[in-house]
């Protein structure tokens, strides 16, 4: 597939990384050199400097030619522009556009092919405004993402002294599963993931990753941990556009405080906010901090534009007993330097907003993508279509279907109905398939395998 990428920033960078390592002819276009240079010294992809709106940058860059473009610079009217460029000049079958203004998402009739004619819209502070909600619904969850409509969930938590599956095996915890549909996919431990058995004893600060029915996400996530407690009190520092979706999207269920240095943001915010309490200061303020109950605050979140200061932050209010910490950090090579620091979640909004478009470049019909927390692994819902003639997999038991090495399918979605318990089903056209691939460069494998010959309409 030949991919043309606006912007060579971090989210640009991180959709490069993705889709160069599989077999993509990618093309990157930016205004700054550097970073292009940067880029191509570590992958195989073309690069042009230029405007991303303009049609002669775009023709040098191949458009003309290409399957897809992914306009994800930081202007929204670069990106729109971008879209409608390909659209009119190139006829270029996909275009996909990062839109961060809420102005433009509110006018749904902008984006259409008589208007602007763009195909997916993604927004990375909308994107991980649900990444967040979904951690504060589940204590104590390093990752919850969901699948078929959030019917099953794919989550990862963090093993303490204190779990009730810590030194239990995988056989021995299946026994207290009996009432909750749950598969177990991989342990990471000590920076080595392996594949789930039932004889792998669970260890402190194992990180666990399985796949549970939405209606017992609390139940599995409870009983693993040994943890009853709800989340209550929030507090965020940065009240920037990922802030204050954030606070809008739980201040209905929770007690949001949120801090911003900025007057005029902090005006604007006490207008948009019903029932969040705003502040102005600074959250770096170990005093302000202390003065409005951090210790009794269940999570901060440290959603500024900066890595710095999101971390320093969080790691001031872990020190003042905040009990669980999240930092916004945009730099790769930062998470590793915070890596078994007093920060509980590092959310990285290049990895969430690359997720969200990684599954539009596959093959076959891919409903949903994620990466695991760890990102070294990969699940996919994927939509079976076909009959016995035309399709490998309709009409065959799952247990009969040749899957390849490491890979697990990890639930089947039919008629709403989620089903975990499935060796002797036989696979249905439509039926929705949860796959959990251990090692990534396995997709292709699976597109094949559910690929539909061509005689099938």
């Amino acid at each position: 597939m030949k991919i043309v990428i606006l912007g060579a920033g971090q989210v640009g960078k991180t959709l490069a990384t993705s889709l160069s390592t599989e077999n993509n002819d990618v093309v990157v276009v930016d205004l700054d050199i550097n970073r292009l240079q940067s880029l191509k010294e570590r992958l195989d992809i073309g690069i042009i400097q230029g405007h991303a709106s303009y049609p002669n940058t775009l023709k040098q860059a191949g458009l003309e030619d290409a399957d897809m473009l992914l306009a994800v610079t930081n202007s929204d009217e670069t990106n729109m522009i971008a879209c409608q460029v390909a659209y009119t000049l190139f006829d270029t079958p996909l275009k996909i556009a990062r839109i961060q203004s809420g102005y433009y998402q509110e006018q749904k009739s902008l984006f259409a092919n008589e208007a602007l004619p763009i195909d997916v819209i993604i927004s990375p502070e909308l994107l991980v405004t649900d990444y967040i909600k979904k951690l504060m619904e589940y204590p104590k969850t390093l990752q919850v993402v969901g699948f078929a409509n959030d019917a099953v969930n794919m989550v990862t938590i963090k093993v303490t002294h204190n779990s009730f599956i810590e030194g239990k095996s995988i056989k021995e915890i299946k026994k207290f599963c009996d009432n909750i549909l749950v598969k177990f996919a991989t342990v990471l431990r000590k920076k080595n993931t392996f594949l789930i058995t039932d004889d792998v004893v669970i260890e402190k600060n194992d990180e666990l990753t399985f796949f549970v029915s939405k209606l017992d996400t609390n139940n599995a996530v409870k009983l693993f941990l040994n943890f009853q407690k709800s989340y209550k009190h929030i507090m965020i520092v940065g009240g920037g556009n990922i802030g204050y979706y954030v606070a809008k999207s739980l201040e209905d269920e929770f007690k949001v405080k949120i801090i911003d240095n900025d007057p005029k943001r902090v005006e604007y915010l006490s207008e948009k906010l019903q029932h969040s309490i705003v502040l102005e200061g600074d959250g770096s303020d170990s005093e302000l901090l202390i003065e409005e109950d951090i210790y009794s605050t269940d999570v901060f979140c440290a959603l500024t534009n900066n890595d710095g200061l999101n971390i320093m932050t969080s790691l001031l209010a872990k020190r003042l007993n905040a009990y669980s910490v999240m930092s916004l950090i945009t730099k790769g090579e930062y998470h590793d330097i915070i890596a078994g620091s007093d920060i509980d979640i590092a959310i990285s909004p290049q990895k969430i907003t690359a997720n969200s478009v990684l599954k539009y470049i596959r093959q076959g019909d891919i409903a949903e993508l994620h990466s695991t927390h760890s990102g070294d692994s990969e699940a996919i819902e994927i939509i079976v279509h076909g009959d016995s003639q035309t399709s490998k997999v309709v009409g065959h038991q799952i247990s009969d279907i040749k899957l390849p090495a490491q890979t697990l399918i990890a639930a089947v979605i039919r008629d709403n109905r989620v089903i975990m318990e499935f060796d002797d089903i036989l696979i249905e056209e439509n039926d929705h398939i949860i796959i959990f691939l251990y090692n990534k460069q396995l997709i292709c494998d699976i597109e094949n395998l559910f690929q539909v010959n061509l005689t099938f309409l």
